[in-house]
């Protein structure tokens, strides 16, 4: 069977649970998990940047086929960003 999502059904569900939230819910979810992961202690920072490259990632994954060249370079330039404030964190803590 084919499904009416291109997003698929779960990706859709929770599209759908968004778009009834108040509008600057998510920027604010995105802002706080930034914060967080930059200047948190290492015990929360690690978990924030792992949800927020996970959202930032679902989200890219989302609009993918919507997207121009500069676009999609945009979010692989802030999936990689994000990727290392990870890696710089830990390496931080462990040294």
């Amino acid at each position: 069977m084919s499904n009416p999502s291109p997003a698929g059904p779960r990706s859709a569900a929770l599209l759908a649970r968004l778009q009834g939230l108040p509008r600057l819910t998510l920027p604010v979810i995105t802002l706080v998990l930034f914060l967080v992961a930059a200047f948190a202690p290492l015990a929360y920072a690690v978990p924030a940047l792992v949800l927020l490259l996970a959202l930032i990632g679902w989200l890219a994954s989302l609009s993918w086929p919507l997207l121009d060249r500069p676009a999609r370079l945009l979010r692989v330039v802030a999936i990689g960003a994000l990727a290392v404030l990870l890696i710089g964190r830990v390496v931080q803590a462990l040294g």
